[in-house]
């Protein structure tokens, strides 16, 4: 990691400790929350994206051959006129760790220029791209992502998801997974699915009169450097930690430089995440 980058977050650090450390308070005649004078204004050189965890996902999603393990391994498209199947899907992934909860938030992105030139795109796949079909359970609305992560911890049991096929003759040993030693023996961050617990209230829809069954899965993410579990971090903590860094997008000749604009305690791991993904990866 760079010098300048080190004393970046190393004052940012400072600042908010400085800001958040025990002191001794007198009676407040006013609220904390006291701005008043607000005013917005547009920038004309400058452009910004709320998600700027966004482009290390995307090289991790490069870096990991899983843009070309898509393209090679689902084949929805007769041409490719202008979309591969991987845009479809990184499409829809992005878009929820943008923030977006419902199918049609893909317009918002669609129409974010910020977000566009972030990901090297002229354009992204519409909504209602013919041909493609996605299913959705309900949105995560606020109300609901409320219930879900104040359910007490005894609710939830472990899902068990069934194999995704029968082995009709012996069973044959797997390979050794090359890559995911290779990860381990160089020490490189690592995202992965820890475990998946389940569970299922009841919940009565705003506009409806009778209640349903709601099912809520939840996802624990374990970050890993080498044999040493970093972290264990449950996805919606994930995306606040990780992916809704605000950063200045700027363009310069072939490179895509997200320049951060704010800090929080885990961007130092994002930053080691993107300086170990540019490494490439020798056998």
């Amino acid at each position: 990691m760079k010098g300048i980058v080190q004393n970046w977050l190393d004052k940012a650090k400072r600042r908010i400790q400085r800001r958040l450390r025990p002191k001794r308070w007198s009676e407040r005649p006013k609220p904390m929350l006291a701005a008043r004078n607000i005013r917005y204004e547009v920038a004309e050189r400058t452009s910004g994206l709320a998600a700027g965890g966004i482009g290390a996902m995307h090289l991790l999603a490069q870096q990991s051959g899983l843009v070309d393990l898509i393209d090679r391994h689902l084949h929805v498209l007769k041409r490719h006129l202008p979309y591969h199947e991987s845009d479809h899907v990184l499409n829809v992934a992005y878009n929820i760790l943008a923030g977006g909860s419902r199918i049609e938030h893909l317009e918002l992105r669609r129409n974010d220029e910020v977000y566009l030139d972030a990901l090297g795109a002229e354009r992204i796949p519409d909504p209602t791209t013919a041909g493609v079909k996605f299913t959705f359970g309900i949105d995560a609305s606020p109300k609901l992502k409320d219930l879900a992560e104040n359910l007490p911890e005894f609710a939830f049991r472990p899902l068990v998801r069934p194999p995704k096929y029968e082995v009709q003759t012996e069973p044959r040993q797997r390979p050794a997974n090359v890559k995911q030693q290779i990860v381990i023996d160089k020490k490189f961050e690592n995202l992965r699915l820890e475990r998946e617990d389940v569970t299922e209230v009841r919940y009565t829809p705003a506009a409806c009169a009778k209640s349903y069954r709601l099912v809520v899965l939840r996802k624990t993410i374990a970050v890993e450097r080498g044999q040493q579990r970093l972290l264990r971090m449950e996805f919606s903590t994930f995306v606040q930690a990780m992916i809704q860094i605000p950063c200045q997008i700027v363009r310069t000749g072939r490179r895509v430089v997200y320049r951060l604009l704010s800090w929080n305690p885990w961007t130092r791991v994002l930053l080691r995440l993107v300086s170990q993904l540019r490494r490439p990866l020798r056998c």
